[in-house]
């Protein structure tokens, strides 16, 4: 039987699992340059390893090949994992960029309505001034008409106590002044001599 060297039963693997990445070659590879340089054991044999040294060390390759398959695999699955958070937290950005847009929006409509709340308010202010006043002068006039109608009464008194004495009271219009001959307006056409 032909003896075949550590390199040649590792090529052969290899190309048995083409899937292999340059990852698990690279590991394959620093195995086999690190059994390489190791120092044969004295034997009385040849240098050429056994066929039980031999499916030992191809059994710890397919070992480290298989856990770094795992490794890529988990890398796999850790990288779908960080594109998926990342597409869900661009939906969120979207989602709050959207949101933002509104109560900004929502923010100025508030602003015009306070706005026009004021406005209302320096009005209804104004009215309730101009409405004191209003109230003041309808109690002035309340108080000035309660006076008159007193005064009224007390002349409608005085006039039937007069005539009930007999005496006979003389009659003027109220509000109405008689006009004396001196009080007459002057004819302007008789007194002016210009013509």
């Amino acid at each position: 039987m032909v003896k075949k060297r550590l390199t040649d039963l590792l090529r052969e693997e290899m190309q048995k699992s083409p899937e292999l990445e340059g990852e698990e070659v690279t590991e394959i590879t620093a195995v086999e340059e690190s059994q390489m340089n190791t120092p044969s054991k004295p034997s009385t044999r040849n240098a050429s390893p056994t066929k039980a040294e031999l499916e030992a060390t191809v059994a710890e390759l397919r070992a480290a090949l298989k856990n770094a398959e795992k490794a890529a695999q988990d890398k796999e699955e850790f990288f779908t994992d960080l594109e998926n958070a990342l597409k869900e937290s661009h939906d969120k950005e979207r989602s709050l960029q959207q949101q933002i847009t509104e109560l900004q929006s929502e923010l100025q409509q508030q602003k015009e309505t306070g706005e026009k709340l004021k406005k209302n308010l320096e009005k209804i202010d104004q009215l309730k001034i101009e409405f004191e006043k209003a109230k003041t002068a309808a109690l002035q006039l309340a108080q000035v008409n309660e006076k008159l109608t007193k005064e009224i009464d007390t002349l409608k008194k005085e006039t039937e106590d007069l005539k009930a004495q007999g005496r006979k009271v003389p009659t003027q219009q109220p509000g109405r002044p008689i006009q004396t001959e001196s009080d007459k307006p002057v004819d302007f056409a008789t007194k002016s001599w210009l013509l």
